[in-house]
This record gives C-alpha cells, structure tokens and sequence, in this order.
C-alpha cells in the first residue's frame, strides 16, 4: 500500500490537501492515488479516502454531503474551530429522512459556496465555542455538530438562510421539537442571551 495511502488512514480526518504533506511531488502523488480509485476527488484539491470495501466499486462511493463539509472544514480549520448547524445537525440527528444537496457548516472566517462531488457545502462564519455542541462521527472525519436544542433554536430564525424550503424546515422543526429538553432550551437561552429565537420557536410550534 502507497506510504500516503497509510498515512491518511491513521489521521482522524480522512481528507487531504496537498499542503498536508511536506513531499513537494504530494500533489502529483494524491492525482495518481485518485486516478487508480484509491482516493476520491472530492472537490478541486481536496481528496478522500476511499473505504476498502468500496474500492472496486469503479468511482461509485460518494460520501454523505454532511461528511464531506465537515471533513474539508476540519482539514482548513481544525476539528475544535469547525461545526455542522443548522439543517446538516438536524439531519445527523435523524430528524430529516431525506438526503440534502447542501451541507451547512460554521467556520471561523468567510468564505463562498465550495462544490464538491457530495454535493454543495456552505460555511458560516460562527465562533463555535459559543454553541452548544455535541460529538459526530461521520464516513470521513469525527467533530462536532450542534445538539438538537442549540439546532432547534438555530432553524427557527432566517440567519443564515438555510439552503432548504419552509416545508422541509418545518418537518426538521417539528421533529426537534420533540426530541429537545425545555431545560436544556432554557439554559442555552439563558447563557446566548438569544430570546427572541426562544420566542420565534415557542410561535412555530404553537403554530
């Protein structure tokens, strides 16, 4: 097996750039590896690694839209400074059946719409040690995504505009909703000092 193939193997975050490695010929080599179907060309200079038992599968593997936003935000950034919110949460946790074409993930500085084979991903600039975060493991990186209660206020505002319709937004809602602790609701409130979403949420699910 390629000595590059090894190494991505043990990281944590199983994308990579060319500037991870201090060989100048890395880019040339992670072109090579992606030729031959053991890396994915996930978008323009970013490369995943493909699981063994999808290797043959001749280029059909693609990860989840949610995976790959958060795992190209965790190789940027670093895991700790790096969040999936809004609409990619709720669909982690499992309060959304169907596959989205967007991912929503926050970052610490701006940057546009980044296309990758997964689908679309679009970041937020959000000082992630200011949410309530829980742990994610996903196909290609572990990290952290927002808890169903600090998802659940998030979704009930516009900001950011969500890339996914008022019907969708409303199932996500709903299914939060009944998934969510009022105490936890409360003391997120509390410490945000965000109680115009409190309020915003408590008219949508009255609604």
């Amino acid at each position: 097996m390629s000595s590059y193939l090894l190494d991505i193997a043990h990281r944590d975050t199983r994308v990579v750039r060319a500037v991870d490695f201090p060989s100048p010929s890395a880019g040339k080599e992670l072109r090579r590896l992606a030729d031959a179907g053991a890396l994915l060309r996930l978008a323009h200079g970013y490369y995943a690694l493909v699981p063994e038992a999808r290797g043959g599968d001749e280029g059909a593997w693609r990860p989840e839209v949610e995976a790959a936003a958060l795992a190209i935000a965790t190789a940027d950034y670093g895991v700790e400074k790096v969040a999936l919110i809004g609409p990619s949460a709720a669909r982690l946790h499992g309060c959304y059946p169907r596959a989205l074409s967007t991912a929503v993930v926050a970052v610490p500085s701006q940057r546009p719409i980044r296309e990758t084979i997964a689908g679309n991903v679009k970041f937020v600039v959000r000082d992630v040690s200011k949410l309530d975060l829980v742990r994610v493991d996903t196909e290609l990186t572990r990290g952290w995504m927002t808890s169903i209660e600090e998802t659940l206020l998030d979704l009930s505002g516009d900001w950011p505009r969500w890339p996914i319709s008022e019907t969708a937004r409303a199932e996500m809602l709903e299914l939060l909703a009944a998934q969510a602790s009022n105490e936890m609701l409360n003391e997120i409130v509390g410490w945000s000092r965000n109680g115009a979403a409190f309020r915003r949420l408590n008219g949508i699910v009255d609604d």
